[in-house]
């Protein structure tokens, strides 16, 4: 048995060369596979956009495939994106499938490193040795903004103000921070810590408000923000009942 990681959907920019990557694992390893031969079809609902192309295999991921920006130039914004891998390992073929977006404009967090040392100006001196940056964290953390606003129907990159998103993202790194350091050192400070961030980063998601671009024009309407919802998320509309409704939305 094997296991292909997938935190979030895909996204894809609409006419933006994109390297697909596909990083397949034993189950019971933490080891990367090696394949022998790779291909991948994507598809975009019943239209086929790539048939079968070989992909890369080996390096830094299972495999690879660069996709051309001519390949989604032209088409709209979608929901029924989907690549199907097929990966050899040890002679065998094995099947791997990731749905997606086609999205208009991707979406980009606004947390870095400074932002993490306004609040704790002793983090760079603790960073392991191991790492640069606290990186693995902020990107860990920006993955729990983006499933939280997609468990409510709201898509990250429709979001116009990603600023906004900008402290329960830095919660939620520190969090992420101080419950690992309190696995590795085993200072009950951290624990405290990372309990305080945990419940910051919830209850200022639940207040966080945006402007939200519901009719997918690319561009912010005068009525965008104009009025609330009686949810705690702040939005221009109800959710997009089409494009969740497979997912019971």
């Amino acid at each position: 048995m094997y296991v292909s990681p997938q935190s979030l959907p895909r996204t894809i920019e609409i006419g933006v060369s994109t390297t697909l990557t596909l990083d397949v694992y034993p189950e019971d390893s933490a080891t990367l596979t090696a394949a022998s031969a790779a291909t991948v079809t994507v598809y975009q609902g019943q239209a086929v956009l790539v048939n079968a192309a070989v992909a890369t295999v080996g390096g830094a991921y299972t495999a690879s495939y660069a996709l051309s920006g001519s390949v989604t130039t032209g088409l709209t914004p979608s929901d029924d994106y989907l690549e199907v891998w097929s990966i050899t390992v040890g002679g065998a073929v094995h099947t791997f499938q990731r749905a997606g977006y086609l999205v208009r404009r991707a979406f980009h967090p606004s947390v870095t490193d400074a932002a993490l040392t306004d609040y704790h100006s002793d983090l760079a001196n603790l960073r392991p040795s191991t790492l640069t940056t606290y990186e693995p964290y902020r990107r860990r953390a920006g993955d729990w903004i983006q499933r939280r606003l997609l468990e409510q129907g709201r898509r990250p990159w429709l979001v116009f103000d990603a600023w906004a998103l900008e402290v329960p993202h830095v919660y939620k790194a520190l969090s992420l921070i101080f419950t690992d350091f309190e696995s590795s050192i085993g200072d009950g400070r951290y624990a405290k810590l990372a309990a305080s961030y945990e419940a910051r980063a919830e209850a200022e998601f639940a207040k966080v408000q945006f402007r939200y671009d519901l009719a997918e024009t690319g561009t912010i309407r005068e009525s965008d923000g104009q009025s609330g919802v009686a949810t705690p998320l702040f939005l221009t509309s109800g959710p997009n009942t089409r494009a969740w409704s497979r997912y019971g939305r």
